[in-house]
C-alpha cells in the first residue's frame, strides 16, 4: 500500500504526526486484512463451483441441479483392436543379451 492515506491531504495535514502514523499502521493492517478475506472468498467460490464433471468429487455429491450428460450411442464396432489397425509388438532382446533361456512345455 502507499504511504498516501485513504482521506483528503487537508485534513491529513491537520492531524499530528504520531496520529498520522497510527493511522497509517491501522490503513495498513486493515488492507492486508481486505486482501486476506478476498483470496479466501475467491478460494470458497471456486470451491463451491466443484462438482462431478470438473472434479475427483463422486456423482453422489453433485446437488439436483447438475444435468447428467446423456448416455453416448454405442458405435457398433467390437472393443479391442479394429480390423486394419496396425499391430505394435515389444521388441526381442538380441540372443547375446540374453543371461538365460528355459524350455517351458
Amino acid at each position: 500500500m502507499s504511504t498516501q492515506p485513504p482521506i483528503p491531504k487537508e485534513l491529513w495535514d491537520t492531524i499530528p504526526p504520531a496520529a498520522q502514523a497510527a493511522l497509517l499502521a491501522v490503513f495498513e493492517s486493515l488492507h492486508r486484512r481486505i486482501e486476506d478475506l478476498e483470496r479466501e472468498v475467491a478460494e470458497l467460490k471456486a470451491r463451491l463451483s466443484q462438482n462431478s464433471t470438473n472434479s475427483s468429487k463422486p456423482p453422489s455429491s453433485d446437488p439436483p441441479s447438475v444435468k447428467r450428460a446423456p448416455p453416448k450411442q454405442p458405435t457398433g464396432k467390437k472393443r479391442g483392436g479394429q480390423h486394419g489397425h496396425e499391430a505394435h509388438h515389444r521388441a526381442l532382446v538380441p540372443p547375446e543379451k540374453v543371461s538365460e533361456s528355459l524350455v517351458l512345455f
